[in-house]
């Protein structure tokens, strides 16, 4: 039920923004209406993911490609962090808000730490193309 509520706001939303003109809603507008969703990464380093590096949980429009989100997070983690973790960093989501996200984050983050991992926090976010 949400999902077509979610969608006939959306459509509704775009006729209304002109979207036949090529208008792009604002954020706000694009948050109030669905058209956000929120993520976080992870990725972990050999042997057994012994030391485990996580983003920030953050927004994203709707529809990004998920497989790019995880690349720039794999990529920054090399670069900034350790060059040896393993290739494949993993999004987790979409959740529906920001708590939601930051809820799943920390629970996920205990669960490493109970597990005897070394975590990293990171402070990446991915912002975009």
């Amino acid at each position: 039920m949400r999902q077509a509520i979610v969608a006939i706001c959306a459509v509704v939303t775009a006729m209304a923004w002109g979207a036949s003109a090529g208008a792009k809603p604002s954020l706000l507008a694009r948050v109030q209406y669905g058209l956000a969703d929120y993520r976080y990464c992870y990725v972990g380093k050999p042997p057994y993911g012994e030391t485990v590096y996580f983003s920030e949980a953050f927004r994203v429009d709707r529809g990004t490609y998920a497989v790019g989100i995880e690349n720039a997070f794999n990529s920054f983690i090399t670069g900034r962090y350790d060059s040896q973790v393993m290739s494949g960093a993993v999004c987790m989501g979409p959740y529906d808000s920001a708590g939601e996200a930051a809820s799943a984050l920390n629970d996920h983050l205990g669960e490493r730490r109970r597990a005897g991992k070394a975590v990293v926090m990171t402070l990446w976010r991915y912002r975009g193309d």
